[in-house]
């Protein structure tokens, strides 16, 4: 049951200037989470960091781990049949590298490569290996 208190709380939702107060702060935030993973990932790239797992991270997201421990969380519905070609890869010792990664507004997108191979992924997240 929907008391007054709380259409009064939801209504204090709708007002459109505390709406965009929202679309700046998560702009903002986006930026910097962006950032940083564009780093993490040219790091990895440069120094030709291979991949050593990838596991599932939950519902949807896969994790991958690189060699030198930094991992990333990826979109694991949409090109899930190739996450399982990409583990394949791995079991097989093949080298998958970071090939690519950029920014195109929406989502960052992550080009892997082995052999004669490459898989698109969109990263969802960084995650830390302890």
């Amino acid at each position: 049951m929907v008391t007054r208190d709380s259409r009064e709380a939801l209504e204090a939702l709708a007002d459109p200037e505390l709406a965009a107060a929202f679309t700046a702060a998560a702009a903002q935030h986006r930026r910097e989470l962006v950032t940083a993973w564009l780093v993490q990932l040219q790091r990895v790239q440069t120094r030709l960091t291979p991949l050593r797992s990838i596991t599932k991270f939950s519902d949807g997201v896969a994790r991958l781990q690189f060699a030198d421990h930094s991992a990333l969380l990826v979109n694991a519905d949409h090109p899930s049949r190739r996450l399982r070609e990409l583990a394949l890869a791995l079991a097989r010792d093949k080298a998958v590298t970071v090939a690519d990664a950029h920014d195109d507004g929406q989502h960052v997108l992550v080009r892997l490569h082995w052999a004669d191979h490459h898989l698109d992924v969109e990263v969802v997240g960084a995650d830390q290996i302890s």
